[in-house]
């Protein structure tokens, strides 16, 4: 008892030590709300919240109730304190790295590049670790309520935002929010009561504030305003990350330089060079309605080998005064570009004919539009066509197809061998009614019956032109793992036979291959992977994984790319593949959970260089965060997206396409853009007949039959005229090229690039 007794004394003494030392006053956290927010709103550090709530240095919850030190504002002696600075009176803070910062999130946090934030501290170049003290500076200075002229006020009703409110008072966010800084805590409140200060404040002769509209690019703004896109940013930290509507700049005030960069904007000519600069403008549009910058489809520049393709525009009209024109009202979600393209005009000849659009489409304006023009001519993405190739018109240049219907030469009548899992007669008795083999179980059996379908159509073609063949049928087991495909070929008199057509036999190909091999007999498959070295006689006549990957990798390292794979931790076969075919490549490791050191990616990215980023992942949450790093560097660096393998490329109800676009994303193609006139006769033919459009076994079917005979039909041999003549045909493009184990390759593979303005390019 008398324990207790001298306890209590002591206990109270230095409760009330300890709150004379340091009063506080409790907060509880509301959605939205940072540590970092908290620590400007009662003028103090984070450290100093963080050494009252240790909790919150990992994490702060909606509802938890935080203690939040007053002894540093009620102090003025204390802000030259090292764990505290008052933001009120000082343009530097402090901030401990704690467990889980890296360079790019703290950069993110405080609106500034990791670059700024590195010559801030440079202790942590060589890495960032816990416990590092970081001096912060402040962009710009807060201007105190003392300031603001209040002429009203305004209670909050539901639905209203801070863009909203600024706006029908003839306000910036930035003027509404500084005349409210008191009662704004990072979240609008219905029923608050704002103070609306007069519209005069804030002016000022050395810079002027303006409000981003629609449409709006940090590129767009710099050239109007005359300055780079890095004083923009150093001036608005808040638009690092991203342009918005809604967010207010201030921008250096230079009239004659305005309206002299302004009149350059317009009359500049729309044939200007895609370069990095302008290729980082579509970075900054509002994520919902993005406003592409035009770029010319094809430079004068382009190197031989990307020329194989001309992708041709829509010419634009001399003078806008020599076309007939309506009033048009703008409707909900459309851009600039968007209208651009509806009236066939660039977006500069439209904006001089429209100069009410200078600061983006709005929806109602009344705009005048060019009637009576045809469609424009190239063909833009819509965000349903995320894997759809858009009919672009094209032309074949440089590129030499061979045409082999005008050189048959036929000595004999040819022979070809074609295996399949049922017979000529059962496919008559059983399946040649059948529309579209849905009923059939089988995989194994259907892509046969498919294909067979198309080397009908092709036998049918082939002997229009003249061609004497004959087409014999090996029928073998249905059993994928079993055909017996190998005994029965050995089993028949193959030496009379000028082709083989074993389409889906991949396990069997080889073996038929190295049989006929010594009789100089071609042995033709949709696609092998191949085992057995010096098999010269195999043909993969459906471009395979590997050879995807080579055309890509080869095009990337003749540009002199700096190569960056972001691959999945799993996924160890593409990751020894690509460096060995690329030794220089650097790699991003993502991790079972689908995360990965966005600051070891910007790290790796070479301001010399096109940096080429490989996502190998079919993660979408990993594409969305690799993506947002990059979209972030756009402006620091040469960027392009790529992909080895189509099958990867996000579904656009996930992932929207506007970043393909953004980042001129490139990916592997088995088809053109534009449909060959062979296959526009083929489909429309098949159509007719079976009322649907044939699928992609019935094009390779049909293509590799039809191929086949012609090649067998030359004055040369086979093996010389898949040396030499690279054909094509309804879906396939035939480019023979020996692989490393001796056999050969279909390496007619296209590469495709999304543009920055919105449409698809061949560029091999």
């Amino acid at each position: 008892m008398k324990n207790i007794y001298l306890f209590l004394p002591v206990f109270f003494l230095c409760f009330f030590l300890g709150n004379a030392q340091q009063k506080t006053l409790k907060h509880t956290v509301e959605k939205g709300e940072t540590v970092f927010q908290l620590s400007r709103t009662y003028n103090v550090s984070p450290e100093d919240i963080y050494r009252l709530n240790p909790s919150a240095v990992t994490i702060i919850r909606i509802g938890e109730v935080l203690l939040i030190p007053t002894s540093e504002v009620q102090n003025q002696s204390t802000p030259n304190s090292k764990s505290s600075l008052n933001p009120a009176t000082s343009n530097t803070l402090t901030y401990a790295v704690v467990y889980g910062d890296t360079k790019y999130s703290l950069a993110r946090r405080f609106g500034m590049s990791v670059e700024e934030l590195e010559n801030q501290n440079p202790h942590i170049r060589s890495g960032l670790q816990a416990g590092h003290i970081l001096k912060i500076e402040s962009q710009r200075s807060t201007n105190s309520e003392s300031n603001f002229d209040i002429v009203k006020t305004h209670r909050v009703l539901k639905g209203e935002t801070l863009w909203g409110i600024s706006k029908n008072n003839g306000l910036t966010v930035e003027q509404l929010v500084n005349a409210n800084s008191d009662i704004l805590q990072g979240i609008l409140q219905i029923g608050q009561v704002l103070k609306i200060p007069s519209t005069i404040y804030g002016k000022s002769t050395s810079s002027e504030t303006y409000l981003v509209q629609r449409g709006d690019t940090k590129y767009g703004l710099s050239k109007k305003y005359d300055v780079t896109i890095d004083q923009l940013e150093k001036e608005n930290p808040h638009i690092v990350r991203m342009l918005m509507a809604g967010h207010t700049l201030t921008i250096p005030k230079n009239p004659s330089l305005v309206e002299k960069q302004v009149v350059d904007e317009l009359e500049a000519p729309d044939n200007t060079k895609v370069s990095q600069e302008n290729s980082t403008i579509v970075s900054e549009i509002e994520p919902e309605n993005p406003v592409i910058e035009e770029s010319p489809a094809v430079s004068e520049e382009i190197e031989p080998e990307i020329q194989e393709v001309e992708v041709i525009t829509a010419e634009v009209p001399e003078s806008p005064s020599k076309a007939s024109f309506e009033d048009y009202e703008i409707k909900a979600k459309e851009t600039l570009y968007g209208l651009s393209k509806k009236a066939g005009m660039s977006i500069s000849d439209f904006v001089n004919l429209n100069p009410q659009l200078e600061s983006g489409a709005k929806i109602g304006m009344i705009i005048k539009m060019p009637v009576n023009l045809s469609d424009p001519k190239e063909t833009p993405v819509s965000e349903a066509q995320s894997t759809t190739v858009p009919e672009t018109i094209i032309k074949r240049s440089n590129k030499k197809y061979t045409d082999l219907s005008q050189s048959i030469k036929t000595v004999k009548k040819n022979q070809i061998l074609l295996l399949l899992p049922f017979s000529e007669a059962r496919f008559n008795d059983e399946f040649s009614q059948t529309i579209n083999f849905n009923s059939v179980e089988d995989e194994f059996v259907k892509d046969h019956l498919e294909f067979y379908r198309g080397v009908r159509i092709a036998n049918d073609s082939a002997k229009a032109l003249g061609l004497d063949f004959n087409i014999d049928i090996i029928e073998t087991n249905s059993s994928k793992r079993n055909t017996q495909a190998v005994n029965l070929v050995k089993d028949s008199q193959v030496e009379k036979y000028d082709a083989i057509l074993a389409p889906f036999y991949e396990s069997d190909v080889q073996d038929i291959a190295e049989f006929v091999q010594e009789k100089n007999i071609p042995v033709v498959t949709t696609n092998s992977i191949i085992k057995t070295a010096g098999l010269k006689n195999l043909y993969n006549g459906v471009p395979s994984l590997n050879s995807m990957r080579d055309i890509m990798l080869d095009y990337m390292i003749n540009k002199g790319g700096n190569i960056i794979v972001v691959c999945d931790a799993g996924r160890k076969e593409s990751r020894t593949y690509i460096s060995n075919y690329a030794p220089t490549a650097k790699f991003i490791e993502v991790n079972k959970k689908g995360s990965f050191d966005s600051d070891e990616l910007v790290s790796l990215l070479d301001t010399n260089k096109v940096n080429y980023i490989i996502l190998e992942s079919d993660k979408n949450s990993v594409f969305l965060s690799t993506t947002n790093v990059l979209l972030g560097q756009l402006s620091n660096f040469s960027i392009q997206l790529a992909l080895l393998d189509k099958s990867l490329i996000p579904n656009t109800d996930d992932v929207s396409q506007k970043r393909f676009v953004i980042l001129q994303m490139l990916y592997p193609s088995l088809t053109p853009l534009k449909e060959t006139s062979v296959t526009t006769g083929f489909v429309d033919s098949y159509k007719k007949t079976y009322s649907f459009e044939p699928t992609q076994n019935t094009k390779f079917g049909f293509d590799l039959t039809y191929d086949t005979l012609l090649r067998a039909s030359q004055a040369t041999s086979f093996e010389v005229s898949a040396k030499n003549d690279v054909t094509e045909y309804t879906i396939l493009k035939f480019d023979y090229k020996e692989n490393n184990m001796g056999a050969n390759d279909n390496n007619g593979i296209y590469i495709i690039q999304y543009n920055s303005n919105g449409t698809l390019k061949e560029i091999k």
